[in-house]
């Protein structure tokens, strides 16, 4: 009888065990994350910089994906990229495209792999032809979402010897976003592609209300002797770009300083002035001042080009 007891309490004692097991396995399923949510906590621990944990959060996003999940790449190789390993990044944006990703994500995957590419260290010119053809895919998949890239497109192309495709993208960018983070910098390319290519044009006619051109960016005067200081008073022409030319000394200090003042304001760009909301050309009166502690370039031409670009390849 007691056997009995026994044999049929571990009968029973297997079968509520079985039970709990399942069960507890059917609410461990349903509490797990799905690929979305993975997917958006690897953007939210990305957004926090925490890298390692929102690599984890993509790679466990791609391993519910039997068909993979260009989502997943992608969100891997813009986390490498923040994270300063642009030679990873570059690994999985590839990935992210041998996948045929919809054309929603088709641009973005081809706007990572670009900016990683150019982004490592002693990149050479196949590095830079498959940054160009990422980025003129990204324009072709989506030209408004891509307008960032006709930017990176333009300093790719200036480096490489073509000012006038490179002030074209530069243009191109300008008339779809006139102002924000990149608005200057796309502005001191378009000057710096076309540097002495334009002569000066004639200021608007007097009609409709002209609003003012203002600068952007002002280039520091090289001062051989910094212990001379004061402020010399330059005429300038501002063009439809925005690009100084015919600097005119109005009132100087009779110094070296005029004529460092007039090669400098040579470099300013300007945001340039509108009438009736279309950019006219125009004439400005600008003030460029020297003191004691003026820090001027050693060399204009390469002070401008570091400035411009200095935020280049844009990431946003």
């Amino acid at each position: 009888m007691q056997q009995g007891f026994l044999r049929v309490s571990s009968t029973a004692l297997f079968s509520c065990v079985l039970t709990v097991l399942l069960v507890e396995g059917i609410a461990s399923a349903q509490d797990a994350p799905t690929r979305a949510q993975l997917l958006e906590q690897g953007e939210q621990l990305l957004a926090q910089q925490q890298y390692r944990r929102a690599i984890a959060a993509f790679e466990d996003a791609g391993r519910l994906s039997e068909s993979g999940c260009a989502e997943c790449f992608l969100g891997l190789a813009r986390t490498y990229f923040a994270w300063g390993k642009p030679g990873k990044a570059v690994e999985t944006a590839r990935q992210a495209l041998q996948l045929n990703p919809p054309k929603s994500l088709l641009a973005r995957a081809n706007h990572v792999l670009g900016v990683a590419l150019v982004a490592q260290p002693g990149r050479g010119p196949e590095a830079n032809a498959e940054a160009e053809g990422a980025w003129r895919k990204a324009l072709e998949s989506d030209p408004a979402a891509a307008n960032v890239d006709r930017f990176n497109l333009a300093g790719l192309l200036y480096q490489g010897g073509h000012p006038e495709e490179a002030a074209a993208l530069a243009r191109e960018y300008l008339k779809n976003s006139p102002t924000g983070s990149v608005a200057t910098e796309a502005r001191m390319l378009v000057c710096l592609s076309r540097k002495g290519a334009s002569p000066a044009e004639p200021a608007a006619d007097a009609g409709a209300e002209i609003e003012p051109s203002h600068p952007l960016y002002r280039q520091p005067p090289i001062a051989q002797r910094r212990k001379l200081e004061g402020s010399v008073l330059v005429q300038v022409s501002i063009d439809r770009d925005g690009c100084a030319s015919s600097p005119t000394l109005v009132r100087g200090m009779g110094n070296e300083l005029d004529g460092a003042a007039t090669d400098a304001v040579k470099h300013w760009v300007f945001e340039p002035a509108t009438q009736q909301g279309k950019p006219v050309p125009s004439d400005a009166m600008v003030s460029v001042n020297f003191s004691k502690d003026t820090e001027g370039a050693k060399d204009l031409d390469k002070a401008f080009r570091d400035k411009m670009l200095a935020p280049w390849p844009a990431v946003q």
